[in-house]
């Protein structure tokens, strides 16, 4: 259970460059191999009441947003950082990361859930439980977020510190574009139905850290280093360490909308779960 946190949700924006000395005192140039940056500050972050704690920060920007997680405020700004859309959530953001086409964003929270976000209407699509939360409130329960594929046919992948990969392919995100601007329900649920969800857990204990290379993760974890082949329906794994190899997968799928504990994915009813363990090679 997370501690009440002060909500980071206190923002300025559009400051005058000329006046950045008079706001925040006298800054140093940033130089960095060979090269001289000015710093001017954006936008400021403040909470709303006393912080007991350092907050959780992640932030990152694509070329149409600028976004910045505070505990569990999640902030949306433009690209020249003068306007900020705030969305907060029950629990802090672990992690999150943008799709290819810049619209939508994928979220893993401190409690286990996901939340799938349309940054155009900045609403949360989906928000449903996925991993058990971590114990420790000082271990983040997600360790990394991203999607893979193109806008037309995208995965989703959400890494839990615990060993679990979530993976939501054949997510047809310019459909879901196109059906939420146009509020066509009918294309909305057929988009959704035709999601496949893996899971995938591996044995080699905790992930620190993932990232995406040719179609394949590779995850930091106790034992070495694993690298999992992404697929459709087949999923071939490999794990890499010094002079040893290990291949301890398992894997389970789900088509159309998601069950087996989880809540309908966007708006749907459920449907059945088949289950695969392997030993891959």
């Amino acid at each position: 259970m997370e501690i009440e946190r002060a909500i980071w949700n206190e923002i300025n924006t559009d400051f005058d460059p000329d006046e950045e000395t008079a706001n925040f005192g006298t800054r140093h140039a940033l130089e960095s191999e060979g090269n001289l940056y000015e710093v001017v500050t954006l936008a400021t972050i403040e909470p709303n009441g006393p912080v007991l704690s350092n907050p959780t920060i992640c932030a990152s920007s694509s070329p149409l947003h600028c976004v910045v997680a505070v505990d569990c405020c999640l902030s949306i700004f433009n690209p020249a950082c003068s306007e900020v859309i705030p969305l907060l959530f029950p629990h802090t953001v672990n992690t999150f990361s943008f799709s290819p086409c810049s619209r939508f964003l994928l979220a893993g929270l401190q409690n286990g859930s996901m939340q799938f976000v349309y940054l155009p209407f900045k609403k949360v699509l989906t928000g449903q439980p996925l991993a058990q939360s971590s114990d420790s409130l000082d271990t983040p329960t997600f360790s990394s977020s991203f999607f893979t594929g193109e806008p037309d046919n995208a995965s989703m992948v959400l890494v839990t510190h615990a060993g679990q990969i979530f993976t939501f392919s054949n997510v047809e995100l310019e459909l879901f574009h196109q059906a939420l601007i146009a509020g066509d329900l009918d294309s909305l649920k057929g988009a959704q139905a035709r999601i496949v969800t893996n899971i995938t857990s591996t044995t080699m204990g905790t992930v620190s850290c993932c990232v995406t290379v040719a179609n394949s993760l590779l995850l930091a974890t106790e034992r070495g280093v694993a690298r999992l082949v992404l697929g459709d329906t087949e999923e071939e794994e490999e794990m890499e360490q010094e002079k040893k190899k290990s291949h301890d997968f398992n894997v389970t799928t789900s088509r159309g909308l998601a069950t087996s504990g989880l809540r309908p994915w966007l708006l749907g009813p459920s449907l059945r779960v088949v289950t695969k363990s392997a030993n891959l090679r």
